[in-house]
């Protein structure tokens, strides 16, 4: 049993426990939508749209969280319901860019030497 977060894109998010592998965990997830409820007994649909492995390392996590951010920003639907939770749409490019040099520099001087 693996605890994750699902993070949706009305930019909610809720932990969970799920068996599977990391395969199966996020093709049961990502991109479906989902009734995650308004909290007063009715409806919210929302798509899922990443998938946090809590029981990884925080580095991993970290890497992983950004690198999703990114290939949504490529991503040629800008819908609302297809953006990153995150990423507001007109600041989207700077915010890629910025997270592209962050995750570079991060692996450049967190890298174990050879």
């Amino acid at each position: 049993m693996r605890t994750i977060s699902v993070y949706y894109s009305n930019g909610h998010y809720h932990s969970t426990n799920i068996n599977g592998t990391d395969e199966e965990i996020r093709a049961y997830y990502v991109g479906r939508v989902f009734n995650i409820g308004d909290g007063a007994g009715g409806d919210c649909m929302t798509r899922a749209m990443f998938v946090d492995f809590l029981d990884r390392d925080y580095e991993v996590r970290l890497k992983e969280a950004v690198e999703s951010v990114i290939a949504t920003m490529n991503s040629n639907d800008t819908s609302p319901d297809k953006r990153h939770p995150w990423i507001p749409g007109k600041d989207a490019k700077a915010l890629k860019n910025y997270l592209s040099s962050v995750l570079a520099v991060r692996e450049l001087f967190c890298s174990t030497p050879a």
